[in-house]
C-alpha cells in the first residue's frame, strides 16, 4: 500500500523548479504508443477470461558476495542521443556499444542469457507485470505484435518469477538496504538487489522505480547511481524505465533519461507512451488502469488503458535490447 505524504514547502519550490523545463520538453516531443489518433473516454474496464496465476517462489542458495565497481560511466562509449531527444523516444532506438560490451562481459562471468531480473515497486509485482507471458499462448493476446514472441520464448520463467529486488513499497534506498532483503533468500550484509542478481543470474534487468522515492533529485540520482553500477559491474545489461505516475508529486524522468544517455544504456519511456490515454493511463495516480486487460494488446485496449500499454512497451524494450546484443 502506498500512503500519502503531506506537502511541505521545500517540496513545493522543487516541483515549481523540476515541472516548468519539463513542461516545456513534453510540449516539444511526440507522444506515442502504436498509433494513437484518437482517444476515446474512459470506459468501465471488461473482462477477460486470463487464468488466475500461480504464485512461484525462487529457489535460492545463501551466500554474501561483495559487489567491488570496476565499470564507470566514464568508460562507457560517448552517448549519441541528447536529453532532449532521448525525451522524444518511448524506446531508445539501437543498442550501443557500451550495452554490447556489458552484456558480453556478464557472458563471461556465467551469466544466463535467457534470464531478467525486474527491480521496482508495486507496479513491477505479480500478477500484471508481464507475469503471464510464461502462462501459454492462451493467456496473452499479441495481436499485431506476434514479432515479439520470440523474447516471450527466450526468457521463458523471468516473467512469472518472483524477484527479491521488487517490494510494495520499495523505492531505490529499500533495494540498496540489507535490512530490506529477504532474510530466508538474502545474506546478512546483502542488498535486495545484490541478493537478485547473486540468485538469478539475469543478462538483463529491467529498472523500474520511483514512485515511492521521497527524495531530492540530487539523491534519487546517487541511488540510481549505485543501482546502474551494481547492474553493470556484474555484466548485467540495465533497461532504463521511466516513472508514469505522479505519486509524490517529484518528476525524476530527465535525471533518469540523463542516466540513460550517460551511461548509453536502453531507455523505454513509459511515461511518454502512456500519455495519449484517458486519465494518462492511471487509475489512481499510482496504479495503470485496465487490469483485466493487461496482457491484451488489441488497438483497442492500448488505447484505453495504461496496464497493456506498460507491458507492451516493457516487452518491446526487452525484445530490442536482446536482440541488439545477441545479433551485433
Amino acid at each position: 500500500m502506498h500512503r500519502k505524504h503531506p506537502g511541505t514547502p521545500w517540496k513545493t519550490i522543487l516541483l515549481v523548479i523540476l515541472v516548468v523545463p519539463v513542461l516545456a520538453i513534453a510540449l516539444a516531443v511526440a507522444l506515442h504508443v502504436g498509433s494513437h489518433a484518437s482517444v476515446p473516454d474512459a470506459t468501465a474496464l471488461p473482462q477477460s477470461n486470463l487464468p488466475t496465476l500461480p504464485q512461484v517462489s525462487p529457489s535460492v542458495t545463501i551466500a554474501s558476495p561483495t559487489i567491488t565497481p570496476s565499470i564507470t560511466p566514464a568508460a562507457l562509449s560517448t552517448p549519441t542521443l541528447s536529453l532532449q531527444d532521448m525525451l522524444k523516444l518511448t524506446l531508445t532506438p539501437q543498442v550501443s556499444s557500451a550495452t554490447l560490451k556489458i552484456y558480453q562481459k556478464g557472458q563471461t562471468l556465467g551469466n544466463n542469457p535467457h534470464a531478467f531480473s525486474k527491480v521496482g515497486d508495486c507496479n513491477s509485482l505479480d500478477p500484471y507485470f508481464l507475469s503471464y507471458f510464461d502462462l501459454g499462448a492462451s493467456a496473452y493476446n499479441l495481436d499485431s505484435y506476434t514479432f515479439l514472441q520470440p523474447a516471450i520464448d527466450q526468457f521463458k520463467g523471468s516473467f512469472i518469477r518472483k524477484s527479491l529486488a521488487v517490494g510494495d513499497g520499495f523505492n531505490t534506498s529499500a533495494v540498496l538496504s540489507p535490512s530490506r532483503a529477504d532474510p530466508k533468500a538474502c545474506g546478512t550484509n546483502e542488498s535486495p538487489l545484490a541478493c537478485e542478481y547473486r540468485v538469478h543470474k539475469p543478462s538483463f534487468a529491467i529498472i523500474a522505480i520511483g514512485t515511492d522515492d521521497y527524495l531530492t533529485p540530487a539523491k534519487f540520482e546517487a541511488n540510481m547511481r549505485t543501482i546502474l553500477d551494481t547492474t553493470i559491474n556484474l555484466g548485467i545489461v540495465p533497461i532504463l524505465v521511466t516513472k508514469m505516475d505522479n505519486a509524490n508529486q517529484l518528476n525524476y524522468n530527465p535525471t533518469i533519461a540523463k542516466l540513460a544517455i550517460e551511461y548509453d544504456i536502453p531507455l523505454a519511456d513509459l511515461a511518454q507512451a502512456m500519455q495519449p490515454l484517458p486519465q494518462k493511463g492511471l487509475l489512481d495516480n499510482i496504479h495503470p488502469t485496465g487490469a483485466t486487460v493487461a496482457f491484451n494488446f488489441s488497438s483497442n485496449d492500448l488505447t484505453h488503458y495504461g496496464w497493456p500499454v506498460r507491458n507492451l512497451t516493457i516487452l518491446q524494450a526487452v525484445y530490442r535490447t536482446w536482440r541488439g546484443v545477441s545479433q551485433p
